[in-house]
């Protein structure tokens, strides 16, 4: 596939179907950044087979402090435990870790030689034992593991502390460098709170995705920012914000439609800013109509 037909086919879409499968289409080397965070398996609430079939059994993970159902935490914790729109996130672990190899190294196949893969995941103890996720990463050429403090959780309980950590694998290859001083200076860890108002149960928040790709991609450099897992499209609209171009994928079709008018919302905004920045005395623009879902125009003073 030559560079035109790939840009073409591909680029600043969102594509349905099984990431794994897709990325297999895609030619080498042909991606700048991956950021993503795949559902983390965490309906597989038991560690052993045998147990199988008492999996469904277990109590659901309660928010303490507000209940099950009353406020915007609460409702993404049901999403949580019911599993995302098409997907239960519930695989038996070895298969899990088998797909999530896969991932990776389909995603190591496609970043050029100086990408980068920033692959969030989630540690946690699951009947005793500790999941750092080695299983899933060992052998890939992880640079660095950055801590990325959320400041607040979902789940409260009388049995543990709070949890407010996820992180980040910082998987490269050979050429990959930080932009600037400003990069550098970066420590690995990465306080930024999440997105409590986004109806996707495990969104990125916009800083998040921010700091990844500003961090080793130039502005304005219509370089290729991959999602294999694009849920709302929280990293199209940061690629797209940051003059870049973006690539996504996503197994919903309700996610990927959600995503489109998001990046659409986003696009209409940001032209917004850019007429307001370049003449004073425009007294329209467009903007987005949730309720109506389509694009209207408004008249505005400035």
């Amino acid at each position: 596939m030559d560079k035109k037909t790939f840009e073409e086919q591909w680029v600043n879409k969102i594509h349905l179907g099984n990431c794994i499968d897709l990325l297999k289409e895609l030619p080498d080397e042909c991606i700048d950044v991956v950021v993503t965070s795949p559902p983390y398996n965490l309906r597989n609430n038991l560690s052993t087979e045998i147990n199988k079939e008492n999996r469904d059994k277990q109590p659901k993970v309660v928010n303490k402090k507000h209940g099950e159902n009353g406020n915007e935490w609460s409702k993404k914790l049901k999403l949580l435990n019911e599993g995302y729109d098409n997907y239960n996130d519930c695989l038996p672990h070895n298969v899990y870790v088998k797909q999530q190899r896969e991932l990776l190294t389909q995603l190591l196949r496609v970043i050029k030689k100086d990408g980068a893969i920033f692959y969030n995941h989630k540690w946690r103890v699951l009947d005793g034992i500790l999941q750092t996720r080695n299983d899933i990463v060992e052998g890939f050429p992880v640079r660095q593991i950055i801590i990325w403090d959320r400041f607040t959780g979902i789940t409260r309980s009388n049995r543990f502390f709070m949890p407010v950590y996820e992180v980040v694998y910082l998987i490269t290859k050979e050429d990959f460098k930080l932009l600037n001083d400003e990069a550098i200076n970066y420590t690995d860890i990465w306080r930024l709170s999440i997105d409590g108002s986004n109806p996707h149960p495990a969104p990125f928040p916009t800083s998040f995705v921010h700091k990844c790709i500003s961090s080793c991609v130039e502005k304005d450099s219509k370089k290729i920012i991959l999602d294999p897992y694009m849920g709302s499209g929280t990293t199209a609209v940061v690629a797209e914000s940051w003059g870049c171009r973006f690539l996504g994928m996503d197994v919903s079709e309700k996610y990927i439609e959600m995503a489109n008018r998001r990046i659409e919302k986003n696009r209409v905004f940001d032209e917004l800013k850019l007429l307001d920045k370049e003449d004073k005395k425009a007294r329209e623009y467009r903007y987005f109509d949730n309720k109506e879902k389509s694009l209207n125009v408004k008249k505005i003073s400035f």
